[in-house]
């Protein structure tokens, strides 16, 4: 793989992480379940932990604003659907993809560069790795329990199974 300067990794890390949490808020918007909302605020804002720590690195290594990278850099992920009538299961799996298209990514951008931030890519990708599998966990669930994915305000379990971040 080429090279890739620091900027324009930096660049596409800050535009991957913004298209992850803006994934994670409309989720959360569309789903009913408190335990499944509070999963989804939570993985929003890891991804926008992940985008400040990202700007802090530009800021001080690159100076001035990010720029837009080529859309072609960014990892491939398809995530549309129609909300009203998708499957929880089906939205939750898409998810899931996603935080393993990113690790891949991240995985990607840390053999492009060198250094810390080889490092710092390398730290992103086992960090989307874990989203996966708070996700997975998620998703095994969903899959095994309907009442699950239709209780709205007091979640199936929630005495039984301990389900947080």
């Amino acid at each position: 793989m080429a090279e890739m300067t620091l900027k324009t990794a930096l660049e596409v890390a800050l535009a991957s992480e913004t298209r992850a949490r803006e994934i994670y808020e409309t989720l959360h918007d569309r789903v009913g379940n408190l335990m499944l909302r509070d999963k989804l605020k939570f993985l929003a804002g890891e991804e926008r932990k992940h985008y400040d720590m990202l700007l802090a690195v530009f800021k001080e290594k690159i100076g001035g604003t990010p720029s837009q990278p080529d859309p072609s850099l960014l990892p491939k992920m398809v995530v549309e659907f129609d909300f009203e009538k998708a499957e929880l299961t089906a939205l939750w799996k898409a998810a899931m993809d996603a935080e393993e298209v990113s690790a891949e990514h991240y995985e990607g951008l840390a053999g492009r560069v060198s250094g810390r931030a080889k490092i710092m890519f390398n730290y992103l990708a086992n960090v989307e790795r874990s989203h996966y599998y708070l996700l997975k966990s998620e998703y095994d669930v969903l899959a095994e329990i309907d009442e699950y994915t239709r209780t709205d305000d007091f979640p199936f379990g929630m005495n039984m199974i301990n389900l947080g971040p």
